[in-house]
């Protein structure tokens, strides 16, 4: 038995001997020998002695110095050489330049630029080189800079990666990647930034990266400030690995959707991208401590610093089609938003993901929004309403399985139709359907499809997606004659069992009834004067005084056939307070002269293409 132990301790040196051997080496600045600097192979750590010397068993490929406060390994490159190569050595000499005591810094993070062909780099030489040069001057004079970049440069060669490290030089600051493959030097390291320790979290598995923070954290005090730069955004392990701790974890992300707080004291950074440019502005962050407190902001390549803001109007956006959007890039979650609507305050809006969506009703004008951050910074946007046409979905159930025509709705909300429209009938039995046969006679067919159905669907969709109300548009159409009352119903049960219906959902501004009929829309303005109607118009109805003449009342809206549709007859409604709405048009090549007429909807069987060309056209 002693000697089966025996065995089994020589081999277990012997394995570890061909894995692990002991290096010494030396820190100092100048004559000056420092003592408790921290060195690490990115496995094992220790510390200097008094005469700034160490040993260390080594296991790496790299031997590197947690450079410490006051001090930086000075070269002329861009990148410290706070590491050093392994392989063939026994003796390390880290020879440190010091720093001016202050306690002030700025620290530049971004990501890593693409560079991989001459066009690629002409661009980056061009805008992002000299900006960062610019940034870089700017914060030196404040106190002592430094900056990190995060990912792989995105380079067909070392040729070129040597390239852009050479260009580096130019900004005048220490840069230190944080990636896994193309930079030389170790994955997992760090350095101290004034009194704030910067760590490097670029290569390794998510085990191994928490295991290389929390070794290195036991050398660091309670109180220091850190700030981890690592390729993704945090998981549990990393979090877990800062619990206690006051730590910034800056990460890439396309979209920097502003600071959140992951733990207490624990705040993650998306930093954006450095090379994508709008819908969401190229640029980087920029942290600062001066004064005794840390701050940061948005630095954009290509507009406004700190938290650029931009307002997407009704109609543009396919998830809230009916309301304007605010995208606030790098609003974090200490921000605040307020908004007010044709000059009224409202309160409060609620960020989601980039983005603030204001409520609006339907029939206003004007959203401000007032977006302000964790530091007192506030911007104010105005929102005009009524920029793009309201695209109402013309929903026919005629000749289509029921499947089918679910499908088509739901497609339709999905694509970001502002409106579904239908035609409505009654059943014999008096329930209010979805039309399926040729109005206005009563609907026999078995298999109808009750507008209550239509609207739960829709609404339960919405809600359960997260995407915003929809609007809808029922045509109750009737007609005076013999049959009224027999085979199609009086025109006044049709109202009045189709508002039963429709009015229980509470749909406000989102529900208009239209008609053809004016006996139908005079009763519906007199009986139930919350409800929104629309005056189709065709152009069998003669001139405009003569179809006018038959209401009682000017409606919200009114519906000219496209065909007849004039200049004249556009700015006749409006002087009269009306909106316009456009149907009988399926032809996409004539939706953007609408916008440009300034139409208020189109009613359209084709509302994917409209979508898609309206939204592409006015670049949203």
């Amino acid at each position: 038995m002693k000697r089966l132990i025996t065995s089994i301790y020589i081999l277990i040196s012997l394995s570890f001997s061909l894995f692990s051997r002991e290096v010494e080496g030396r820190v100092h600045c100048g004559g000056l020998l420092l003592q408790g600097v921290i060195v690490s192979d990115g496995t094992s750590f220790t510390l200097t002695k008094a005469d700034g010397t160490f040993k260390l068993n080594l296991e790496g490929d790299y031997i590197h110095i947690v450079t410490p406060s006051g001090f930086i390994c000075r070269t002329d490159d861009a990148f410290p050489p706070f590491w050093q190569l392994t392989e063939g050595r026994r003796w390390f000499d880290f020879d440190l330049t010091a720093m001016s005591r202050n306690k002030d810094f700025s620290l530049l993070a971004l990501t890593a630029p693409q560079v991989s062909d001459a066009d690629d780099f002409a661009a980056y030489k061009e805008k992002i080189l000299p900006d960062l040069v610019y940034q870089a001057v700017s914060a030196r004079i404040k106190g002592l800079t430094a900056g990190v970049i995060i990912g792989d440069v995105t380079a067909k060669s070392a040729n070129q990666i040597d390239r852009f490290k050479s260009s580096l030089r130019a900004v005048k600051i220490p840069f230190y990647p944080v990636a896994s493959n193309s930079w030389c030097g170790p994955g997992e390291y760090a350095f101290f930034l004034r009194d704030a320790l910067i760590v490097s979290l670029g290569s390794g598995d998510s085990a191994t990266r928490a295991v290389y923070l929390e070794k290195l954290l036991r050398y660091i005090g309670p109180d220091t400030r850190i700030f981890v730069a690592v390729t993704f955004p945090a998981d549990s392990a990393l979090t877990a690995a800062l619990d206690g701790r006051k730590a910034d974890i800056i990460c890439p992300g396309v979209i920097p959707h502003g600071t959140v707080e992951l733990a207490p004291g624990v705040l993650q950074h998306p930093i954006g991208n450095i090379t994508l440019c709008p819908p969401f502005p190229a640029g980087y962050k920029i942290f600062s401590y001066f004064g005794g407190s840390l701050s940061w902001n948005y630095h954009s390549l290509y507009g406004e610093d700190d938290f650029p803001v931009y307002a997407v109007p009704p109609g543009a956006d396919s998830v809230h089609p009916n309301s304007p959007v605010i995208k606030a890039i790098d609003f974090d979650f200490a921000g605040k938003a307020v908004w007010s609507e044709d000059g009224i305050l409202r309160g409060e809006l609620q960020k989601e993901n980039d983005c603030f969506t204001a409520p609006a009703g339907r029939y206003s004008t004007e959203v401000e929004v007032t977006i302000t951050n964790r530091f007192g910074k506030g911007k104010t946007l105005t929102v005009p309403l009524g920029a793009l046409p309201d695209i109402q979905a013309r929903l026919v159930f005629r000749d289509k399985t029921l499947a089918t025509f679910n499908k088509e709705v739901l497609d339709a909300v999905r694509r970001g139709a502002n409106s579904l429209e239908a035609e409505l009938q009654l059943s014999s039995g008096g329930a209010v359907m979805i039309c399926r046969d040729v109005y206005p006679k009563y609907n026999s067919e078995p298999g109808g499809y009750p507008v209550r159905d239509l609207v739960a669907m829709v609404e339960e969709f919405t809600a359960s997606e997260g995407f915003s109300p929809r609007r809808f548009t029922f045509a109750l159409n009737s007609g005076s004659g013999a049959g009224e009352g027999s085979t199609w119903p009086d025109y006044r049960e049709f109202a009045d069992k189709a508002l039963a219906e429709l009015l229980s959902f509470n749909l406000g501004d989102r529900l208009v009834i239209e008609s053809f009929d004016d006996r139908i829309l005079n009763y519906i303005h007199q009986n139930y004067p919350q409800v929104e109607l629309c005056y189709l118009v065709d152009t069998e109805c003669g001139l405009y005084q003569d179809y006018m003449s038959l209401l009682n009342f000017r409606p919200r809206w009114i519906g000219y056939q496209y065909e007849m549709l004039t200049d004249y007859l556009l700015s006749r409604a409006r002087s009269e307070g009306m909106r316009v709405a456009v149907w009988d048009i399926n032809t996409p090549l004539f939706f953007p002269s609408l916008v440009e007429k300034g139409v208020d909807s189109i009613i359209t069987d084709a509302a994917v293409p409209a979508l898609e060309l309206i939204r592409e056209k006015y670049a949203y």
